[in-house]
């Protein structure tokens, strides 16, 4: 799989500063729209191309709480944490994970509240040191 990076909720400037920051590293950054938010990452990645038929209906929920960045398809630790750093000069923002082959078969909607409580229990654990 090639270096992709979706991008989730991102108003128009953040996703436009990400996705220059992105195409200066040579990665391809992608504004998904929400009405694929039932989708799986793994399809809106192409990596798994299964579908249900709840993941076929439009999202018409409300849009994420915060937005969100998907880093797929990078090789080695050293790439990850140059395109991190590159994502983060632009002061967009955003909550960032790795695919992996568990988040993959979630949808946008399941990611997200999957990250934020680990956001959630860092900042917990931070707090009580």
């Amino acid at each position: 799989m090639k270096e992709l990076i979706l991008l989730f909720g991102c108003d128009v400037m953040s996703a436009n500063a990400l996705t220059a920051a992105a195409q200066g590293l040579g990665v391809s950054a992608v504004r998904v729209e929400r009405s694929l938010y039932n989708r799986s990452i793994g399809t809106l990645t192409q990596v798994n191309q299964t579908r249900s038929l709840y993941a076929r209906a439009p999202y018409i929920g409300p849009e994420l709480e915060v937005p969100m960045a998907v880093l797929c398809g990078f090789a080695n630790d050293e790439r990850l944490d140059a395109v991190v750093a590159g994502l983060n000069a632009t002061g967009a923002r955003v909550v960032k994970c790795i695919l992996t082959p568990d988040n993959a078969r979630w949808n946008v909607i399941t990611l997200q509240r999957e990250l934020l409580k680990e956001r959630d229990a860092i900042t917990s654990a931070e707090t009580a040191q």
